[in-house]
C-alpha cells in the first residue's frame, strides 16, 4: 500500500507516477466522494473504474 499525501504535486502528477512504479489498484479519496459516501477505485490493468461505499471498502477491493 502505498498513500501519497504530498501537497505541492498535482493530482495528475501523482497519477502518472503510480502508473510508472506499476501500481495495480489506485483508490482516490477526495472531498466531493466522501461527501457522497464512496471512492473511486481504478484497475490499472483494465482501466475499469468504480466507486464503492466507505462502509463495504474493503470487501470491494480485489486483494492480490
Amino acid at each position: 500500500m502505498l498513500y501519497d499525501n504530498r501537497e505541492k504535486i498535482s493530482p495528475g502528477a501523482k497519477f502518472s507516477e503510480s502508473d510508472l512504479i506499476g501500481i495495480p489498484t489506485r483508490m482516490i479519496v477526495s472531498p466531493r466522494s466522501l461527501k457522497a459516501g464512496v471512492v473511486e477505485i481504478k484497475n490499472r490493468k483494465t482501466r475499469e473504474v468504480r466507486e464503492a461505499g466507505i462502509e463495504s471498502l474493503l470487501t470491494d477491493i480485489e486483494w492480490h
